[in-house]
């Protein structure tokens, strides 16, 4: 199936490198399902392309971005910022008990870590994909989960797993 309308009509207004990225991603999926007669549930959707004022500050007072209109990415034209989501997309909703846990054994704690725990993983695992299309494509990108693009995923201050950029 290729992208859905609400996908498409986020990537209106973005730069041409990530819509080519989208696209091929979708692409890549859609083949593989053909591959697997069906039997793939691994998918993305596209959101928040371009950015107006009122939704790049509503943004900013809730915590979802560092920056006010017109100084993010999304508020360039072209949008030089897309969302990737898993999809279905589930947000992971993080457990009290999780809090400040240190190192987990998951075999020994709640059920609701383990699905915390798997639904961020989805967002990683389409990182990897989207990454690994990028580079197919000579796409430069940045990924709101590894701001300074050095592969360390541990040192960032804030995590934008749905985020990325092209790098122009």
């Amino acid at each position: 199936m290729a992208l859905g309308k609400k996908s498409r009509d986020s990537l209106k207004g973005v730069h041409p490198d990530l819509k080519r990225l989208a696209y091929e991603m979708s692409r890549r999926i859609d083949a593989e399902k053909k591959r697997r007669k069906g039997i793939y549930k691994f998918d993305f959707s596209a959101r928040d392309g371009v950015r107006g004022e009122a939704a790049q500050d509503k943004a900013f007072a809730s915590g979802n971005s560092k920056v006010k209109f017109p100084d993010s990415e999304h508020n360039k034209k072209p949008s030089q910022a897309i969302h990737f989501l898993p999809y279905p997309m589930r947000w992971p909703n993080k457990p009290e008990l999780y809090v400040g846990m240190g190192t987990v054994d998951f075999k020994k704690t709640n059920k609701e870590i383990k699905i915390y725990a798997k639904q961020l993983g989805r967002f990683y695992q389409l990182a990897g994909f989207v990454q690994a299309v990028a580079i197919d494509l000579n796409i430069q990108v940045r990924w709101g989960g590894d701001w300074n693009r050095d592969g360390n995923i541990m040192d960032q201050n804030f995590d934008d797993l749905a985020h990325w950029e092209v790098v122009v």
